[in-house]
């Protein structure tokens, strides 16, 4: 009696482990597409993490306008016409080392293989009803044509490869996958020759008719970044004066810093003639000295 019963719980067992392993695979193989999909859906969101990351400090970098020129100087654009795209891309080239490491290009990697660029783009934004603004730098070369421009990557993870983000986006529905610039175009070369970000001081001083130099030539007088295009300077002292000699002397102009050497005399007051320092643009360029 024992023994049968022994017997019978013993086949139970098995009939038991049997049926739970049974149920055990069915539940392992339900879940395996849920558990692949959030693996990729992870993999997806630190992949566009990494991104975001990566071009907030690429678009801190290039919207300063030293960094700017070095790193994207003589680059092409794809086109002066609205959603022209250069897709050869290539940041750093005229730089050594750029931000530390090899350029910024199609099979770039991130130092820990977080991603991958597939492919570096420069497109142009630029709108079709709106004209190209033209800058004068007042030295001797050709004036510059300005258009607003954008970077952006397509990325995907490095090990797999299967994950990929795409960030071609006509809408600007995330304006954090992009890097957007106002570029200056040299007409003799087609190659860019200056650019800055879009709210830095560069293009403040370039939406007030100025023309921001950012050449080495301007280290020693880095006050005077900001050249005179459409309208002239004036310095900052503003009304000078100087004592009026009797008619009918010609009055006599004051001593203007370099580089603000037309004065222009404004008038007369208690034997008093006043002047304003100007600079202007005279396309005669030799720092220090005109």
């Amino acid at each position: 009696m024992s023994v049968g019963f022994l017997k019978n719980n013993k086949g139970s067992s098995i009939v038991s482990v049997l049926l739970f392993s049974i149920i055990g695979v069915g539940v392992i193989l339900g879940l395996t597409p849920r558990l692949l999909n959030l693996s990729g859906s992870y993999k997806q969101t630190s992949l566009r993490l990494n991104y975001i990351q990566f071009i907030g400090n690429l678009r801190a970098t290039l919207r300063d306008p030293f960094s700017c020129r070095l790193a994207l100087g003589n680059q092409t654009l794809g086109g002066p016409a609205f959603g022209s795209v250069n897709s050869s891309l290539v940041i750093g080239a005229g730089a050594s080392g750029f931000l530390g490491g090899p350029n910024i290009q199609a099979g770039y990697k991130t130092r820990f293989d977080e991603f991958e660029i597939v492919q570096a783009r420069l497109i142009t934004t630029q709108p079709n009803t709106l004209i190209p603004r033209i800058i004068n730098l007042d030295k001797p070369s050709p004036a510059l044509t300005a258009y607003r421009v954008r970077i952006n990557f397509d990325v995907r993870e490095v090990l797999g490869k299967s994950i990929r983000l795409n960030t071609l986006d006509p809408d600007n529905r995330f304006p954090e996958y992009h890097i957007d610039l106002v570029a200056n175009i040299d007409p003799l070369t087609g190659g860019i020759y200056s650019c800055h970000g879009q709210d830095s001081l560069a293009e403040a001083c370039e939406m007030a008719g100025g023309a921001f130099d950012a050449s080495p030539d301007m280290d020693a007088f880095p006050r005077l970044r900001c050249h005179p295009n459409t309208r002239c300077w004036v310095d900052d002292i503003g009304v000078r004066s100087t004592a009026a000699p009797p008619l009918p002397m010609a009055a006599t102009p004051p001593i203007c810093p370099w580089p603000y050497t037309t004065v222009n005399w404004i008038g007369r007051v208690d034997s008093q003639d006043l002047w304003n320092c100007q600079w202007c643009n005279n396309k005669l360029w030799t720092p220090g000295v005109n």
